[in-house]
């Protein structure tokens, strides 16, 4: 890929039709890992593709911008969103020959299958469903916080009751040393704190991205409180959220 023809791809995404095309944008990365405008072209194109590499891509590229809200913005974005011609025509063939290989569409809903490994897509009233997806990926994965044994959890533990017992004596010596003198205060203005009143809904910023959000992190138990919650705010899916969750279950039986 040349510079000519990188450029009017940045220009306009919609150029961005070839497998061929995302290939060179991963390799520039590879010599150019914090170069913010290749990021945007190759998370675009790997979407065209429906590929299981997005995932991973959108948080590589989330770790080396500056400034997420621009990231966010973007692939919320019509631009973003918008399939090439080429997927467009394999997503109606999909959908041509499911409609056709069944009548009764509630029954397509009610299939006990994961939607997982699949690009996460995030609109503009989903930045909470965002910050939380990246919280996660940078934290340690479910599984391995489980391996580890519970004699390395115990002497973790009894450490660090050791050093806030060290760490509280030390400030309780240091503090009658001074041998202070406790004065009234004068004009007292209690200290109120806002967070208590402006606690977050769960029930209101659930969406179905964050649903899978905690899917792809393996946290099950917060998937299945998610498609609950879902599947009482929006009644008219509650077959495919509840299959969901039946899903969910026999893969947590299963392991």
């Amino acid at each position: 890929m040349n510079v000519n023809e990188f450029t009017q791809i940045l220009k306009d995404p919609k150029l961005l039709d070839s497998k061929e095309q995302t290939t060179h944008l991963e390799e520039l990365l590879q010599d150019y890992p914090y170069f913010q405008a290749a990021h945007s072209l190759y998370i675009k194109g790997l979407k065209n593709q429906n590929s299981h590499k997005y995932n991973k891509a959108l948080k590589e590229a989330a770790a080396r911008t500056t400034d997420r809200t621009i990231l966010f913005n973007f692939i919320s974005s019509e631009v973003f969103n918008e399939l090439n011609e080429e997927t467009q025509k394999q997503v109606q063939e999909v959908v041509i020959e499911n409609e056709s290989s069944s009548e009764n569409k509630e029954e397509l809903q009610t299939i006990d299958t994961l939607i997982i490994d699949q690009p996460l897509e995030f609109d503009r009233q989903e930045m909470h469903s965002f910050a939380t997806w990246l919280a996660l990926t940078s934290s340690k994965p479910l599984s391995q916080k489980r391996d580890q044994s519970k004699e390395e959890k115990a002497k973790k533990a009894e450490d660090k009751e050791d050093h806030k017992r060290s760490k509280k004596t030390a400030q309780i010596e240091a503090f009658l040393q001074q041998k202070p003198k406790i004065k009234p205060q004068k004009d007292y203005t209690p200290t109120i704190d806002i967070n208590l009143s402006t606690s977050i809904d769960e029930r209101e910023i659930m969406t179905e991205t964050l649903a899978r959000v905690y899917l792809e992190q393996k946290n099950y138990d917060k998937a299945i409180q998610a498609y609950t919650i879902l599947s009482l705010k929006y009644p008219e899916k509650n077959s495919f959220f509840a299959g969901q969750i039946r899903a969910i279950k026999k893969r947590q039986k299963d392991k």
